[in-house]
């Protein structure tokens, strides 16, 4: 959320769940303080005043901020309690310090507040309802406080599940194909601007895009997904990306509005370099530091790399087999002796030699009796390592 920097301990941010507040239902609200000051902070007092009453302006009675759960993150240091406003006849929330004469807040210090309670069922009739809570910061002989505009919306009125499709697709390739899903059902609102009638407007944002794009046709009965902008609706990434869903809400004069707005995170797998087409957007290592593979047996390259053997001794070999993805098994082998007894390409007479080793293949390591040693180093060329079987 904005603020209007009008608090000197700055409320950093609000948020509710579920994201549009349901009438006749309860809702939990998140308030983030922060001393962004350079010096201590002394508070008598953090008043949330939930504006109670009974018309549809406001979120909930009286009675039900009584019946409401307050939770701090720093339940040791403040006391909270539902407090009366003797005025206005009606209860608030109060957070105070254990002790006021010192301060509480040193910088960069924050302070995170819980609270759910019950909205009303009390909605205006066929139009956008909007609330008002109220924050007001008790601090010396000041008493600064802020707004924070809120919508209640109908009983069924629906605004989550934005994710990968499928939920478990958080991490991908670079370049694989991607889908966005949601759910949004704003109870009540036309979809798209409507004469007379309030209504809603779907949009997405993310590094890709120029400006937050309209995709209000995309959701339909309920849900929506979005595979991309334009006519290829091909959406692939080359890096991790934050996407940014927002529904707004609009009164029907369409001149009064409310936004909600939903993220998601999904995260590119770090990828092999690809030497036929290399193309980087940022820094990359290619032959990076060399793991020593000190055990014999099967192995399984979890990236494409290069696999130095060396020996060492006369009459001294070393022999390693490699199965690609999809490929029978090729038998590689070296030795140091001073003939080359074999008549094939994969032998070899000398000391050393380098294999190209593509990714998910198996690779077997061994060495045949001998008078030497040997030593075999793997050069990864993406990320990941020759592991043990």
């Amino acid at each position: 959320m904005s603020n209007d920097g009008s608090l000197p301990i700055v409320l950093e941010s609000f948020s509710t769940d579920p994201e549009t507040p349901n009438a006749g239902k309860n809702v939990t609200l998140y308030f983030s303080f922060k001393n962004e000051t350079n010096s201590d902070i002394t508070c008598q007092e953090i008043a949330i005043d939930l504006n109670p009453g009974d018309s549809p302006e406001n979120l909930c009675t009286d009675q039900a901020v009584q019946d409401s759960i307050i939770t701090p993150s720093h339940p040791s240091s403040w006391d909270f309690k539902h407090a009366f406003d003797k005025k206005r006849n009606v209860h608030y929330l109060s957070l105070t310090p254990h002790n006021s004469r010192h301060p509480v807040l040193g910088p960069g210090d924050s302070l995170n507040v819980e609270v759910t309670v019950e909205v009303s069922d009390k909605l205006r009739s066929d139009d956008l309802t909007t609330t008002i809570i109220t924050v007001t910061e008790h601090i010396g002989d000041t008493r600064p406080s802020q707004n924070i505009p809120l919508a209640k919306c109908p009983a069924g009125t629906v605004f989550d599940s934005f994710r990968a499709d499928p939920p478990d697709k958080v991490l991908v390739r670079q370049g694989e194909h991607l889908q966005l899903s949601w759910s949004c059902d704003p109870i009540g609102f036309a979809k798209g601007a409507t004469p007379d009638k309030p209504y809603y407007t779907l949009t997405i944002d993310y590094d890709q895009l120029a400006g937050p794009m309209d995709i209000t046709d995309l959701n339909d009965d309920g849900a929506g997904a979005y595979t991309g902008p334009g006519e290829s609706h091909s959406l692939t990434l080359s890096h991790t990306t934050l996407f940014l869903l927002t529904l707004t809400l609009w009164d029907k004069t369409h001149q009064e509005k409310r936004t909600h707005t939903l993220t998601t995170l999904v995260t590119v797998q770090p990828t092999d370099v690809d030497l036929d087409n290399l193309s980087i957007d940022h820094t990359a290592s290619i032959l990076t530091d060399p793991h020593l593979i000190t055990t014999t047996g099967n192995h399984t390259a979890t990236t494409d790399g290069l696999l130095l053997c060396t020996v060492r001794g006369d009459h001294s070999g070393i022999v390693v087999k490699v199965t690609g993805p999809g490929e029978q098994e090729v038998e590689y082998a070296i030795n140091t002796s001073t003939a080359d007894p074999y008549n094939d390409p994969t032998q070899f007479t000398g000391r050393r030699i380098v294999l190209p080793i593509a990714r998910d293949s198996t690779v077997s390591i061994g060495s045949p009796e001998s008078d030497g040693t040997y030593r075999a180093a793997w050069y990864p060329l993406g990320i990941g390592t020759l592991a043990k079987q």
